[in-house]
């Protein structure tokens, strides 16, 4: 009978380790408490070598290295690459970050081995045995508990839901590299670079005030409230939900969330977001969050410090008229 196996895919980008997907290494340390399951961890890339002493520090059992051509995000790539190693290493888990790419990996995975796939996993217990994964629906107001049945069970894992790997003790446990070398190649399209996108103003990581939009604000033409709000601050920017980026009223620079921008101001002000946990996930560390929604059932209020059960295209008027009389202009203090 072959082990029971993990296998943690963590992400790189021009063969760099992106660090938070080493959040995943704790989440397969706390699946494998209760059933011992052996802990693989798959690092892509042309030249990714100088990434195993890295992993290596942390609780994994194996380090395969996959050498293939995941020099750049590639989700058809990594999918058909994961595939052609699940009969050398039989894994019943095949764990990813929650990304949009990891979704779409994850997805086509899924069909190839027929195995259920789960995202936006946020934490899992054990019932008699059975695993139980907890995930949140209608943007993180209904908790679902998925009982898994499949023999390969695929899961992205939020970003947060986890925190980083603590390092091994002992260093001189050193688990062993197996490079694996896959020649495949995806003819459909291939990534050929990657450039930043041009940034106007404060920087979403960089501001101690972030003033967020949402559904809320009903229309494009309601965003000057949000500027407006945000001209009362010093070194503030304004973010926002995925919905409002992908109606193009803002780009996609400006979404906070685990497929956007992970921020910490010294202040959050939600400004009509009902509050999903992708979103929560990327402004959950914020010093002080303020919600405005009408919902009073909003999961935004879960984390939020201050809270306003009101229309927004009703208070901000109200509170930008106001502090314009009083001629001052709001500061975050530490």
């Amino acid at each position: 009978m072959k082990d029971a196996n993990i296998l943690a895919v963590l992400d790189t980008i021009e063969d760099k380790l992106l660090q938070q997907s080493l959040e995943i290494i704790t989440f397969s340390e706390k699946l494998s408490q209760e059933k011992k399951y052996k802990i693989i961890a798959l690092v892509p890339g042309r030249d990714a070598a100088h990434i195993c002493k890295t992993v290596s520090r942390y609780g994994v059992d194996t380090i395969a290295l996959a050498h293939n051509d995941l020099y750049y995000p590639n989700p058809e790539l990594m999918a058909e690459s994961i595939y052609l190693l699940t009969e050398k290493y039989s894994p019943e888990f095949i764990i990813f970050t929650h990304t949009m790419r990891n979704v779409q990996s994850a997805a086509k995975l899924s069909v190839k081995l027929c195995a259920s796939s789960i995202t936006a996993v946020e934490s899992f217990i054990y019932d008699n045995d059975s695993c139980i994964i907890q995930r949140s629906i209608f943007n993180g107001k209904i908790k679902m508990n998925v009982k898994l049945n499949s023999s390969i069970n695929i899961l992205t894992i939020l970003s947060g839901a986890s925190s980083m790997p603590q390092e091994n003790a002992d260093h001189r446990d050193v688990p062993p590299v197996i490079n694996e070398k896959i020649t495949i190649s995806i003819d459909s399209y291939k990534p050929q670079s990657l450039s930043k996108a041009v940034e106007t103003g404060v920087r979403l990581e960089e501001a101690d005030v972030i003033i967020a939009a949402g559904r809320g604000i009903v229309g494009e033409e309601n965003l000057n409230l949000i500027k407006e709000t945000a001209a009362l601050f010093k070194n503030s920017a304004i973010g926002a939900s995925r919905p409002i980026c992908d109606n193009r009223w803002l780009p996609y620079s400006h979404q906070v969330g685990i497929t956007g921008r992970v921020v910490s101001p010294r202040f959050y002000m939600a400004c009509g977001i009902s509050g999903s946990q992708q979103h929560i996930a990327g402004m959950k560390n914020s010093q002080i969050v303020a919600a405005i929604n009408k919902d009073t059932n909003a999961a935004i209020f879960s984390i939020a410090d201050y809270i306003i059960v009101d229309d927004l295209l009703l208070f901000l008027p109200v509170f930008i008229k106001k502090s314009e009389e009083s001629d001052w202009r709001l500061e975050v203090s530490d």
